[in-house]
């Protein structure tokens, strides 16, 4: 599916659909049924009871021919809720209904929206959503115009889109500018415009869709108009969207919901007083663009072979509040009462089949101790094998009850992804930071195989700084850089008369890859506090370049550190709080151009880590930094002081070195620095 909003208008976000895939209901559902306080004890488990049939919910009766129906005919078949139909798009194959104050007085209910917001709605702005009260998301398909990318030819005409749209209502008016500044940040003003569609004003960001049309990823394709932005409807809501001008403008036409298909009259009978959230998914095969709908669960061939003849639509229903009731419920909507028979055995074949899946990818014999991801997997298993299914008339009924197992383990599924994610995320937001680290890597080598030792900053004769380092490497940066280099006056500083001027021209080596930065100020620095390599007069040359001492040379800085590129920095590291310097993220080069990245907290064993990098601190005796976990070597007072104020950091050697190791800034990234390093050895 298109990512088209998130992509270009939340940068950060770029990998969300990464942990979305087709196991992204069960996921955002295990977010809601993990958050509950407490449940009943529960029953012993029939094994097969996804074979039987049983008694079910009473849930609101919804025809298979729905889309058939006439008004009077819809009107008879229940009352509605109060839910905005209006706000679903026309024709959607799928709506995703999410009532967060359902879960602010729950435990974990956090969780639960932060769950919601990335995986299943995937807000450019997740924050938002634990300020709503309601939230409707729901997708379609466009058929649009189908062009070569390279020659502009027609290549098809009615090519299926995909479009997007969130649509969330607050109990207070939205501060509509904030809002709109805090989306559009990343994006070139010049390129977000203001238009009317349907009767409604909206923000848009204008963009061509690439459509790869073979196997290689190459693109061959596009549709020239996408569009991707938000709209106020009302003081009280707001809609992002992304999709083409045609999808967009029949979202905002005015159309009830019983107009706007079959997945929103189903939405406009929901049982609230059940519902905490709700996936509802309308298959019609006899339409080409649902061979694109991705299910959200995993499907068996003998289920899909199931599903063709029999399915129109099914919905899940979570509750999160009920303490003896169902957490999860399943109704498939089927074409006949044999039907509903078929598709009851295919779903509980595909449960059974994924029951023993999980039984086979067990460890046996010796290996099968109480690991973590054994003890995973047998919860799982006893929670498939604990559903219900049931018939009732042409609909298929499945449910999985509150236990205490059942709500531990999506307790920690629905924490693990939240982690998952965030992970995902800071190395797509950081990726261009490691890209530019690299290239600045190779050009310390440049500069060093060019004059014998590193760069540093250019000063006066009395030694005062005049010019950043990055000015002295300027002549390495090819023909430009020489070029612009030429146009300093290298006596006089940074801020003087000529040398100003010269800020607006700063190479894109040393730009900000995110983040609120002044476009003359650069977040690649060097540390330059007391006792730091890079804080002496004398410039670092290659007898400083010690595989034992692993110094790191440039670092990605925290936004607030940035300084203009021409300025020489005063930068000191604070070992008592890492993340004062570098931010959320670790992410720098060493010397001898190794690449470091990990997460960035403030713990003891991380300053450590960080603090013998940062001072050059030998570490000889570090060969197997597997093992450098141990408490003990850690434990050294004197280390602990205040590695800032070293006055010989050569003389505390020992307790340094056994609390950094060479390749360990943070274990869980620092595996194999020299893989994600492209600078050559300068030896």
């Amino acid at each position: 599916m298109s990512r088209s909003l998130l992509s270009q208008l939340s940068t950060s976000k770029a990998v969300r659909r990464a942990v979305v895939g087709t196991g992204c209901l069960l996921l955002s559902v295990s977010a809601f049924v993990g958050c509950q306080k407490s449940a009943p004890e529960a029953e012993n488990a029939d094994p097969n009871a996804v074979a039987q049939t049983g008694d079910a919910p009473a849930f609101p009766q919804f025809s298979t021919e729905i889309r058939f129906l006439s008004a009077e005919q819809l009107a008879a078949l229940g009352a509605k809720n109060d839910l905005p139909t209006e706000f679903v798009q026309p024709n959607a194959y799928s709506v995703q209904v999410v009532r967060p104050e359902r879960f602010r007085d729950l435990e974990n209910g956090a969780v639960a929206l932060e769950t919601f917001a990335n995986a299943s709605l995937q807000l450019p702005l997740p924050e938002l959503l634990d300020g709503a009260d309601l939230a409707l998301a729901s997708k379609t398909f466009s058929l649009e115009t189908l062009k070569n990318a390279q020659t502009g030819e027609t290549l098809q005409e009615g090519f299926p889109t995909p479009s997007e749209v969130v649509y969330l209502r607050f109990p207070e008016p939205v501060d509509q500018a904030a809002l709109d500044a805090k989306v559009f940040k990343n994006a070139d003003p010049k390129a977000v415009k203001t238009q009317k569609i349907g009767a409604v004003d909206v923000r848009v960001l204008e963009n061509a869709l690439p459509v790869p049309l073979d196997q290689t990823g190459q693109t061959f394709g596009r549709v020239d108009q996408m569009l991707a932005g938000l709209a106020f409807p009302t003081p009280n809501s707001v809609v992002f969207f992304s999709g083409s001008p045609t999808a967009l403008d029949a979202y905002f036409s005015g159309k009830t919901g019983d107009e706007r298909g079959v997945a929103a009259q189903r939405v406009g009978r929901l049982p609230l007083d059940k519902l905490d959230a709700a996936f509802l998914y309308d298959f019609d095969f006899d339409v080409a663009t649902t061979a694109l709908v991705q299910p959200p669960v995993p499907l068996t061939p003998a289920l899909i072979e199931a599903m063709r003849p029999n399915v129109s639509g099914f919905h899940f229903v979570v509750d999160a509040n009920s303490a003896d009731g169902a957490i999860l419920t399943l109704v498939v909507d089927a074409k006949s009462t044999e039907g509903a028979e078929t598709l009851r055995k295919a779903i509980g074949g595909a449960l059974m089949e994924a029951v023993d899946g999980l039984g086979s990818a067990l460890p046996q014999g010796e290996q099968a101790a109480a690991t973590e991801a054994v003890e995973t997997f047998e919860k799982l298993r006893t929670i498939l094998k604990s559903a219900n299914l049931a018939t009732e008339g042409d609909r298929v009924v499945g449910t999985l009850k509150n236990s205490p197992e059942t709500l531990a383990f999506f307790v920690d599924a629905c924490e693990n992804m939240n982690s998952f994610r965030r992970q995902s995320e800071i190395y797509a937001k950081y990726g261009g930071a490691q890209d530019a680290l690299t290239a600045l890597g190779q050009a310390f080598n440049a500069y060093l195989m060019k004059n014998k030792k590193f760069p540093a900053p250019i000063r006066a004769a009395d030694g005062t700084p005049l010019l950043s380092w990055r000015v002295a490497l300027l002549p390495v940066l090819g023909a430009e850089g020489q070029k612009l280099y030429d146009e300093f006056k290298l006596d006089e500083p940074w801020n003087g008369e000529n040398n100003i001027k010269l800020l607006e021209k700063m190479p894109s080596i040393f730009a900000a890859p995110f983040g609120d930065v002044a476009k003359t100020s650069t977040p690649f620095l060097v540390f330059t506090g007391e006792n730091a390599p890079f804080g002496r007069v004398e410039p670092l040359t290659l007898d400083d370049l010690n595989p034992e001492k692993p110094i790191l040379s440039v670092v990605l800085a925290a936004e607030a550190n940035a300084v203009e590129w021409t300025r020489p920095e005063e930068f000191v590291f604070n070992p008592a709080k890492p993340s004062d310097a570098f931010g959320e993220f670790i992410c720098a080069v060493t010397l001898d151009g190794k690449l470091v990245q990990a997460e960035c907290d403030d713990s003891e064993e991380v300053s450590k880590k960080l603090a013998a990098r940062i001072y050059g601190v030998s570490t000889t005796e570090e060969t197997a930094p597997a093992q450098e976990a141990a408490p003990a070597q850690e434990a050294a007072p004197a280390q602990e002081a205040a590695p800032a104020e070293e006055t010989a950091p050569a003389q505390e050697a020992a307790p340094a070195q056994e609390a950094a190791p060479t390749q360990e800034v943070a274990p869980a990234e620092e595996a194999a620095p020299a893989q994600e390093a492209a600078p050559a050895p300068t030896e």
